[in-house]
């Protein structure tokens, strides 16, 4: 098996490529930082079921409390995942209509903070 042979300010290091992949295996990704919302806040008030993902999806959220389309992009890929019934395939079919509107995972939504239920229902009904 072939090694990694690093040298720094002298002091050489040998690595094996074996050790490498072990590491590399279980140590975790870091989380990616939350991308601040900026758009328009009437989108946040949408019901997550008007973007059409499939029934399963919403289903889950809704027995998860969860029913704007600005509860779901606070959240995190790993909060989803441990989420009863949502897999990894409903959560890439979400990550793509999301992305297909301008959305992702993991936003901060300042807006979303001060917005009580009332208004919340105010704005899903104009919108």
């Amino acid at each position: 098996m072939s090694n990694l042979i690093i040298q720094i300010d002298g002091v050489k290091l040998t690595i094996p490529v074996g050790a490498l992949r072990q590491f590399a295996v279980a140590t975790k990704p870091l989380p990616l930082r939350p991308t601040p919302y900026t758009g328009p806040t009437n989108v946040l008030f949408h019901k997550i079921e008007s973007y059409e993902p499939c029934t399963r999806t919403v289903n889950c959220f809704l027995n998860d409390g969860i029913e704007y389309v600005g509860e779901v992009i606070q959240k995190t890929e790993a909060e989803l995942l441990a989420m009863p019934n949502l897999g990894r395939k409903s959560i890439n079919e979400l990550k793509e209509i999301l992305a297909g509107k301008g959305l992702s995972l993991n936003m901060i939504v300042p807006a979303w903070v001060n917005a009580t239920i009332v208004e919340i229902k105010k704005r899903s009904a104009a919108a």
